[in-house]
């Protein structure tokens, strides 16, 4: 099992996200342990998050949910994982929505980028307690995304987007020069 393990592994250093192209990668993974699936799950995770492109259409996430499956939900056969184990696994997890984002240019590009994240709502909520208190925070940042996304470019072609408003808050909170400083003080004599 090692062996496959190996074999599976292996192109995730050159194909990272190509891998997910691959029909019969997950046909493979169903005859190992559900600790050797965990494993491989794990290390495509790593090669999606190294990677940083982003997770853009729906064919996409479908494959990679399906291929990250063991550390998405526990498997009754399995042995419970050491605690460091699950606690490295879901936050990488909890990583893969901030990948999410779709083309703006495209009719209802907003309709598929929600759809997107949907996918990834849907799966985090059938995880359980233990696994949502690392997931369904990622979550909230990320639709918190989509809305300003939504908010910026629907309501308001011309509008700011939210790091330019961040950028001029920051500006606005600067403190002043030491000859603005003395012009905002009133002379008290």
């Amino acid at each position: 099992m090692k062996l496959l393990v190996k074999l599976l592994t292996i192109p995730l250093d050159t194909l990272s996200m190509a891998v997910l192209k691959m029909h019969h990668y997950p046909a493979l993974m169903d005859y190992m342990k559900f600790e050797n699936k965990r494993t491989v799950a794990l290390r495509i995770t790593q090669a999606v998050l190294k990677d940083k492109r982003p997770l853009d259409r729906i064919k996409t996430v479908d494959r990679l949910i399906s291929f990250i499956n063991p550390l998405l939900a526990d498997d009754k056969d399995a042995a419970k994982e050491e605690p460091y184990e699950f606690t490295e696994g879901q936050n990488l997890v909890s990583q893969l929505p901030h990948l999410v984002f779709h083309n703006q240019n495209v009719i209802n590009c907003n309709d598929v980028y929600y759809e997107l994240l949907n996918k990834f709502k849907r799966v985090f909520v059938k995880g359980g307690n233990a696994r949502m208190k690392f997931t369904i925070p990622a979550m909230c940042f990320a639709l918190i995304k989509l809305s300003g996304h939504i908010n910026t470019k629907v309501s308001n072609p011309n509008a700011e987007t939210p790091m330019h408003m961040f950028a001029s808050g920051q500006a606005a909170q600067e403190p002043p020069s030491e000859g603005e400083e003395e012009e905002a003080q009133p002379n008290v004599n």
